[in-house]
C-alpha cells in the first residue's frame, strides 16, 4: 500500500499568484500565466508586462525563487516547470511549490506529470467555463511519500 502525505506536508510554502489584473504596459517585466507553462518550460518572451510597482505587489504575495515547481491551475491546468533562472517574472494564477531542497522539487516536478496526478488534476477541476484547481486544493494535493533513500534513485533515472 502506498503512502500519501498532502503537498502542505512535502513543501516549505505553498501559494498562488495574484488574481488581480494588472495594467500591461509596453516596457516592464513579465506577467507569467498557465498558458506560458509548456512542456517543462517557463516562457518569458512576448508575454505581457506590469510595472514595476505592479510586479512588487504581486511579488508580495508570491515572490518566485529559483528551485520553485510552478503549476498551471487555470485553463491548461497541470502543467508544470522547476525555475532554474534568477525569476525575473511575476505570476498570475499560477500555483507556486516552495520545496525544501532541489531533490524534493525535482521529485515533485515529476510526480505531477505522472498518470496519478494527472487523474488528481481531473477530480479536483472546477468551473464550468473555465476550469481551474484552487489554492486549497494544490495546499491538500496527494504527494506519494518517497523515502530520502529512493528519492535521488527516482531522479537519476527520470533524468537521464
Amino acid at each position: 500500500m502506498r503512502n500519501f502525505i498532502e503537498a502542505k506536508q512535502f513543501c516549505e510554502h505553498i501559494t498562488d499568484g495574484t488574481h488581480d489584473s494588472p495594467h500591461y504596459i509596453k516596457k516592464g517585466y513579465p506577467l507569467i500565466t498557465s498558458k506560458y507553462i509548456m512542456n517543462g518550460h517557463i516562457i518569458t518572451e512576448n508575454v505581457p508586462l506590469i510595472s514595476k510597482a505592479d510586479f512588487d505587489q504581486v511579488n508580495l504575495r508570491s515572490k518566485v525563487k529559483i528551485g520553485d515547481v510552478l503549476f498551471s491551475m487555470i485553463g491548461t491546468v497541470g502543467e508544470v516547470a522547476i525555475v532554474k533562472q534568477h525569476p525575473n517574472f511575476a505570476i498570475k494564477n499560477m500555483g507556486l511549490f516552495r520545496c525544501k531542497n532541489m531533490l524534493d522539487a525535482n521529485i515533485l516536478y515529476y510526480y505531477l506529470q505522472s498518470s496519478y496526478a494527472k487523474q488528481k488534476n481531473r477530480e479536483f477541476l472546477s468551473g464550468s467555463t473555465q476550469q481551474y484547481i484552487t489554492l486549497s486544493n494544490l495546499k491538500t494535493y496527494p504527494i506519494l511519500d518517497i523515502s530520502t533513500n529512493n528519492k535521488q534513485h527516482i531522479v537519476n533515472t527520470l533524468w537521464y
